[in-house]
């Protein structure tokens, strides 16, 4: 499988009876990196961080959740829980054998990579968490709270494939010439049709919709847990992006004890995309000070 700009081979493990689909930078077990994605994107999404963490000694392995990228793509919503996605992780991990993680997450990758670090501290070694503390903070916004009406999320994100339109992701960057014809195409690419984009809208709906759902009693479940949380923690929030600048990530850095903070003024909500040159120096300035492969 050919990917514009990402060098590195397919891999395939198979997790709860699906197929899932990662790029690795080689064989490392120990001290491994996992980067983990956010809605609308894949381990693709990586691709310049995952270069520069690689070619400075760390094993790389950058999954795509189940319904995303190249990994196999249950058509029915109901199998698009936070719980399954949080859970096909932790079996990843436990397959593949990776021992004393750094995990880096963006939006729902970094609410995973936070659930696996509460659960198993023991194998965390560290957390880089970008444009991760919306969710939970608040309920959703009142145009999610749209989507979650059955015939308006179904036709906008299943049907119309709308949120992967040039103008959808043009927004989800503050560099728009960043995404050229060739990488909005592998943006779009694992998604042709109705039955792909299940993972799409389930994730837009796993957004909170009030403070008794189950979504965000999980949610509530895990910013309870921050304050016991151990792993160094380097946080990035972006500037540009909507309802994840500094004040979210600050809120994260008030719970969580051994954290950091870092603002990108000029990223979005697919901050990786904007500047990942100086995403790389400061995750590698961290991981330096913090662990060493």
């Amino acid at each position: 499988m050919s990917h514009h700009r990402f060098p590195y081979p397919d891999s395939y493990v198979i997790v709860n009876g699906y197929r899932m689909h990662y790029f690795h930078s080689g064989a490392e077990e120990s001290c491994a990196v996992v980067l983990l994605h956010g809605n609308y994107s894949s381990g693709y999404s990586y691709r310049h961080l995952f270069s520069r963490l690689a070619q400075a000694g760390w094993g790389c392995f950058a999954p795509d959740c189940i319904g995303f990228g190249g990994s196999d793509k249950p058509a029915a919503l109901s199998a698009h829980t936070f719980d399954f996605h949080s859970d096909n992780l932790e079996i990843f991990i436990r397959e593949l054998g990776l021992r004393n993680l750094v995990l880096v997450g963006q939006e729902w990758g970094g609410l995973m990579a936070l659930d696996y670090a509460i659960n198993r501290a023991d194998n965390t070694g560290a957390l880089v968490l970008m444009n991760t503390a919306p969710v939970l903070r608040s309920p959703a916004s009142k145009l999610r709270g749209l989507l979650h009406r059955s015939f308006l999320g179904d036709l906008l994100i299943r049907r119309l494939n709308l949120s992967l339109r040039d103008a959808s992701l043009r927004g989800r960057v503050h560099y728009s010439e960043n995404l050229d014809p060739q990488v909005k195409a592998e943006y779009r690419s694992p998604f042709p049709d109705y039955a792909s984009r299940a993972g799409l809208l389930a994730f837009t709906r796993m957004a909170p919709r009030s403070g008794n759902d189950y979504v965000s009693l999980r949610m509530k479940a895990i910013r309870g847990s921050l304050p016991g949380l151990n792993a160094p923690t380097l946080l990035i929030g972006s500037g540009a992006g909507p309802a994840s600048g500094r004040a979210e990530a600050t809120l994260l850095q008030g719970l969580i004890p051994r954290s950091e903070l870092q603002v990108l003024d000029d990223g979005g909500y697919l901050l990786q995309e904007d500047r990942p040159d100086l995403l790389s120096d400061w995750i590698l300035s961290f991981l330096g000070r913090r662990a060493r492969p």
